[in-house]
Formats: structure tokens, C-alpha cells, sequence
């Protein structure tokens, strides 16, 4: 009879950001525990993308773990009788919704027999003025409550990586504008800018094609652009694959380089870049991606702006989202919010644009990951050389990428 393996259980409740950053440290507990069942439960549903991508083994629901009863009851009170057979299965517990001498880390030890060891995840203040990256001091908060981790690189991307981009064949740049935090965010002008810079339109997608919602058709399936015909939202993401417009006239301006832009090899202002993956120039296609935050935050008269310049896809769901950049983006740029961590995360090239957190702290992690700072006082085109240096990185990297089908 084979011995069930090790099991090890993460317990997390924080937004979605954090969660892709804690499950870096997945790496270094599977160094720590060969063979052992590395598991997680989350409030947040891309815990069961994670799964599915083979980061955890299990994921769970942590509501449904009826774990806020810790908070509300006192260590005589049994107050994980009704769940914890669930996390009795577990021989370590890796806790990151309070600290390690917490009376509810005391409680959750005790009602489920299990090793616990319990992580802060508030940032301490030695690690802002040290600029210690916010895994780091996770790491050590977690060999402090006994844990024996080996030094071995966390910091590469969650999802096993290909020679070639996730979507390298699509040629799709995902331009995010928004994050949890506003002031977190570039102005919008800078946004409409850059994405002007290499150009949006696209034959039979026009840049004014926008992601309102048909209420007639299925979320999943379509989506209604500005009150026209319903494209399928596959066909917004590709465009005209064959045909992307070229990258030159961001890379060197029409008229010459502007003092501080980076001089690539692109040619001519209009030369076409090509890509070794033959699928036209392999990037320069945008696609702005927003979620319920922005729109609450902005209303239709955001959308309709962003949507002026190229087309825009508004995900409900993160594990939808994590599927359509897995499946459809060559490239990603976006501030310091969830969905940038998670770009890096999966092996996008990814340009993190930060405003007012420390990118030492906060970076996203991934063997692909360029940061840059945006400074609300400066100028508009403050950034014009370091996008342009970091465009014709990812155009040099996908031309060196072999030949793939993209499929019909």
C-alpha cells in the first residue's frame, strides 16, 4: 500500500496581487517537502485556475472553511468542530491571515493537530526601508516558525515556461489602465497616449470597437461593440493576425528620435518589424483590459474613451481573464494591480508601470519583468525612451522564437 504523500495547506485571504505573490513560495515548499501535496484555499477564484495549472494540487474555497469562527471565539470554544476535518487532513499549515502569536493561530493549532505556521502578510516597516522584496520577509517569517526552506529561486514564473511567449502568436500587447488603488494609476492621457503611439486600428476591427455588454447574448461568447454587431470575444483578442501594424513608428516617432528615446534598429519611421514566428509583426495589436473596478470607478464615459483608441475587453471573471491572456497575449503592460502580477506570473513579457508603491517591494515576479516609474509631476512623455527600449527587447525576443501554428 502506497503512503499518502506529505500534505501542506495555504491559507490565504488577501486580493489577488498578493495571492499570485504567495504563490511563488510554492517552489521553495516543494524543494522543503519532496513529494508532499502543496494545496491552498483563497477567497480569491483564480486559486482554482492555480490548481488547474498544476501551482497547487487542491484548492479550496476559505470561506467555506468557516475559519472567521477563530475570530469570534475563544480557545475553549471548539471553534473549528464543523470544518475541521477538512484542514485535519493537513500535517502543515501555512497561515497568512494573522501572525504567529495571535490567539487565533493558538486555536487553529490546536483544533486541527496540525503544524501551524502563522505569517503576518502586512509589510513590516524595516522592509519598506530596506527595500527587501514582500516575499522575502514571507520567506523569513516562515523559516522563524520552523520551516527548514532551501535558497532556491522563487522568483521565476508560476507557470512552466515555453520557449515563446503564452500568446506570442497573436501579436495581442494587453494594456491594463487600472488598479486597486487610484492613486497606484498613470493618468489616462499617458495611457491614450502610448497606445496611439503603435497604433490600434485594425482591418475589420476598428478602434472604436468597445466591450459593452449585449445583454442578449452570452457573456462568454460575445460581446456587443458600442451598440454594433456582436464580435466573439476570441476575435477581438486576435485581429488580423496577418496584417499587425508595425512597431517602428513607436519605437523611432515619425520625424526623428525625441531627446531621451532609445535608438533601436527599427528602421524607417513606418518600416514593417518582422517576426520570426511568422504571424505578421509579431507585436503592436492592443487590446486595453478593464474589470468591474474601473468601470465603478469610471463609468461607461471611461470605457467609451479607452475604446476610442483600441479594443476593449472588460473580464468579470479572473480565471476567464487568466485563460484569455494565457491564451491570446504576447505581451502585457499594467500598473501595480492583481492582474499585472498575475501576466508575470504566467510568463508575459511584462512592463509594471509604478506610481506610488516601490517596485523593490511590490515588483511582480517572472523571468520576463521590466519595471518603470511614473512620476505624476513630470511629463507626459516621461517614459517615451524606457517603453521604447522595452518594446523592441520583447519584438528582438519574438524573433528569435521558432516558427509555430497559430491554428485556423
Amino acid at each position: 500500500m502506497t503512503a499518502r504523500p506529505y500534505r501542506l495547506l495555504i491559507l490565504h485571504a488577501g486580493a489577488l496581487g498578493d495571492l499570485v505573490l504567495t504563490s511563488q513560495l510554492a517552489v521553495p515548499l516543494r524543494a522543503a517537502f519532496p513529494g508532499a501535496e502543496v494545496s491552498c484555499a483563497a477567497r480569491s477564484g483564480l486559486v482554482h485556475w492555480l490548481r488547474r495549472t498544476g501551482v497547487f494540487d487542491r484548492s479550496f474555497d476559505l470561506d467555506a472553511l468557516g475559519l472567521h469562527r477563530l475570530f469570534a471565539a475563544s480557545e475553549g470554544d471548539g471553534a473549528l468542530s464543523p470544518v475541521g476535518g477538512t484542514l485535519r487532513e493537513f500535517e502543515l499549515i501555512i497561515c497568512f491571515l494573522f501572525g504567529p502569536e495571535t490567539p487565533q493561530a493558538a486555536v487553529l493549532a490546536r483544533e486541527t493537530g496540525s503544524w501551524v505556521v502563522a505569517v503576518d502578510p502586512r509589510v513590516r516597516p524595516e522592509t519598506v526601508l530596506s527595500r527587501r522584496h514582500i516575499t522575502d520577509q514571507w520567506l523569513d517569517d516562515m523559516r522563524r516558525g520552523g520551516l527548514k526552506l532551501p535558497v532556491v529561486d522563487h522568483r521565476r514564473s508560476l507557470v512552466a515556461e515555453s520557449n515563446s511567449p503564452p500568446g506570442a502568436n497573436c501579436g495581442v500587447i494587453v494594456c491594463h489602465p487600472g488598479s486597486g488603488g487610484r492613486g497606484k494609476c498613470a493618468p489616462v492621457e499617458w495611457w491614450e497616449r502610448i497606445v496611439r503611439r503603435w497604433g490600434a486600428s485594425r482591418e475589420g476591427i476598428p478602434a472604436t470597437v468597445g466591450a459593452r455588454r449585449d445583454s442578449r447574448t452570452s457573456r462568454k461568447d460575445s460581446w456587443c461593440a458600442n451598440g454594433a454587431s456582436a464580435l466573439r470575444a476570441e476575435e477581438m483578442w486576435r485581429g488580423d493576425n496577418q496584417g499587425l501594424k508595425s512597431l517602428a513608428k513607436f519605437a523611432r516617432p515619425p520625424g526623428g528620435n525625441r531627446q531621451g528615446d532609445a535608438v533601436g534598429s527599427a528602421g524607417r519611421p513606418g518600416d514593417t518589424l518582422r517576426s520570426g514566428n511568422r504571424c505578421g509583426d509579431a507585436l503592436g495589436s492592443a487590446r486595453w483590459m478593464i474589470g468591474p473596478t474601473e468601470r465603478d470607478w469610471f463609468g461607461q464615459a471611461y470605457v467609451d474613451r479607452l475604446a476610442a483608441i483600441a479594443p476593449v475587453i472588460e473580464e468579470q471573471d479572473i480565471s476567464e481573464a487568466a485563460d484569455r491572456l494565457a491564451r491570446s497575449a504576447a505581451a502585457f503592460i499594467g500598473h501595480d494591480a492583481g492582474i499585472t502580477h498575475l501576466a508575470a506570473g504566467l510568463g508575459l513579457p511584462t512592463l509594471a508601470v509604478f506610481v506610488s508603491t516601490d517596485e523593490a517591494v511590490w515588483r511582480p515576479l517572472g523571468s520576463r519583468v521590466a519595471t518603470v516609474r511614473y512620476d505624476p509631476s513630470g511629463p507626459i512623455d516621461q517614459l517615451d525612451g524606457a517603453l521604447a527600449d522595452w518594446l523592441e527587447r520583447t519584438r528582438r525576443r519574438s524573433e528569435r522564437i521558432p516558427a509555430e501554428s497559430s491554428g485556423p
